[in-house]
């Protein structure tokens, strides 16, 4: 998405070993990397995580569980954070840029046709 403060550089998937490369705006680009695991998926979820491994920000732990249930005709989507800085000012200042394309992602998902 164009208005997202956030570039995909570089995404091998979601199975475990693959990483992720971002980059996100704030008064600059800041890289962002993450390697996924915990890859888990049955007839009617689907679920891995992020473990930072080159961090904007003063952060110094990211980790990011996504999971993915049916549940009927509906999809449920649930994003579970962890992480910490190196200052826990700039670590608030952060949580916004950060969770945004997270934000923007359920909001868009919403209005997808998924047929």
């Amino acid at each position: 998405m164009a208005f997202q403060p956030v570039k995909i550089i570089d995404w091998e998937g979601t199975f475990d070993g693959a990483t992720a490369h971002m980059s996100f705006w704030f008064f600059g680009w800041k890289d962002f990397k993450v390697k996924h695991s915990d890859n888990y998926e049955d007839e009617n979820s689907f679920s891995f995580k992020d473990q930072g491994l080159e961090l904007p920000f003063g952060l110094s732990q990211w980790g990011h569980e996504h999971i993915i249930i049916e549940r009927g005709e509906n999809i449920e989507i649930i994003d579970r954070i962890i992480f910490s800085g190196h200052s826990k000012i700039l670590a608030s200042m952060a949580y916004p840029i950060l969770i945004a394309p997270i934000f923007f992602r359920k909001v868009l998902y919403q209005t997808y046709n998924w047929n």
